[in-house]
């Protein structure tokens, strides 16, 4: 008969991995990724938090008493109110609320020729306050956060209707967003799919992909995964489609979205638990 110490060792060898990539489960894959992979390049010590930055922004709910329906105020503003989209007032609103405190975005350069103007978003006192947001958090919120923490520095669109992002993160990186263009055969309408990054750069190397060629740069936080859909937004609305016509997301832009777990878990949790509606 086999003695017990030999069996033991048996059923050590069976259950420990081998160092083949493909031995480990998907939680010792992704663990090994984030801990090689590089953080993100830290915010300068001055800049405002991104009002993207879901976390963040539940904590100061938190601090201030405010509850989640004053969270899907904040992001409904930003992304589905105003005919222009993402909480861009009309031409009288914004001329009412001048002097009122305004959360501020990057200016972005002038987009291609192919592409149109990019409308800038505000997010504004007085819109906040319509929505009976509370006064004194409305103006904390205002000062605390900024609108966005990258921008758009360059935009082409495909002649099938789509268009590729240039975006320029807060550390001087630069990433692309792409939008895809579905036309219904029936009814003609439009809707759009965002194709998002979640890294800058990708380890994987995969040589049918040109990111891989790059090496792994740097991950995202999940504010500067969510400010893809801002500005994926704001072009259509800019090009004249309504900001509901942005119907996906797809995590195949530039990285690999499992090497970036919790900033992807966060923008995830950040399209889908009733803030977002995509």
């Amino acid at each position: 008969m086999m003695s017990t110490t030999i069996k033991a060792l048996l059923v050590l060898l069976l259950f420990v991995p081998t160092a083949h990539p493909f031995t480990l489960t998907s939680g010792e894959l992704m663990k090994r990724s984030i801990l090689s992979a590089p953080s993100p390049p830290p915010l300068p010590s001055s800049s405002r938090a991104s009002i993207f930055d879901l976390p963040a922004v539940e904590a100061f709910a938190s601090q201030h008493n405010l509850q989640q329906s004053h969270i899907k105020t904040i992001y409904n503003l930003l992304l589905r109110d105003g005919s222009a989209g993402c909480g861009s007032l009309s031409s009288s609103s914004a001329s009412s609320t001048a002097s009122s405190p305004t959360a501020s975005s990057p200016t972005a350069s002038s987009p291609t020729a192919s592409s149109p103007a990019a409308s800038s978003p505000s997010l504004t006192f007085s819109a906040l306050s319509s929505r009976s947001f509370p006064s004194a958090a409305a103006k904390a919120l205002l000062s605390t956060f900024t609108t966005s923490s990258s921008s758009v520095v360059r935009s082409v669109q495909s002649a099938s209707g789509g268009a590729k992002l240039v975006i320029s993160l807060s550390s001087g990186q630069q990433l692309e967003t792409v939008l895809i263009k579905h036309v219904h055969a029936k009814t003609g309408r439009s809707r759009f799919t965002a194709c998002v990054s979640s890294q800058v750069g990708c380890a994987r190397a995969c040589s049918f992909c040109a990111t891989g060629t790059m090496g792994l740069k740097s991950n995202l936080r999940s504010e500067e995964i969510l400010e893809q859909l801002h500005h994926a937004v704001e072009y259509l609305a800019a090009a004249g489609e309504a900001p509901s016509s942005l119907r996906n997301v797809v995590f195949m832009g530039m990285g690999e979205p499992l090497d970036n777990y919790g900033a992807v878990m966060d923008s995830l949790r950040g399209m889908t638990v009733s803030v977002f509606v995509f």
